[in-house]
């Protein structure tokens, strides 16, 4: 596996280590109910 370069494990780590589980899990789920709220938007009759 290749990182992209000038990425060390260090950038990862730290990048990993920014958020628990918990929080990054609920805004997963708010962006995909947000996702799934524009295909249930009611769609608006075109004029003629």
């Amino acid at each position: 596996m290749q990182a992209k370069s000038g990425i060390t494990l260090e950038d990862l780590l730290a990048k990993a280590s920014e958020k628990t589980d918990l929080p990054v899990a609920q805004e997963m789920q708010q962006a995909r109910a947000d996702l799934f709220a524009l295909f249930n938007k009611p769609k608006r009759k075109q004029q003629a």
